[in-house]
């Protein structure tokens, strides 16, 4: 598994959902354009590699 940077200066600000499967904490894994003023994030579980979206505003 790799470990990459956050993907903008505000994930740090982006709450972390926690894995459905297993529990842990998820990482972001990427921030897709999704309708105006919105922005799609992808997250992947460390332990179980599930992948879970959401839509967020957009800073």
């Amino acid at each position: 598994m790799n470990t990459y940077q956050p993907a903008t200066p505000y994930s740090d600000s982006i709450i972390r959902l926690d894995c459905p499967s297993c529990g842990m904490r998820m990482n972001l894994f990427g921030i897709e354009a999704g309708k105006p003023g919105h922005e799609l994030h992808t997250f992947v579980c460390p332990r179980c590699e599930d992948i879970e979206t959401a839509v967020a505003k957009a800073p």
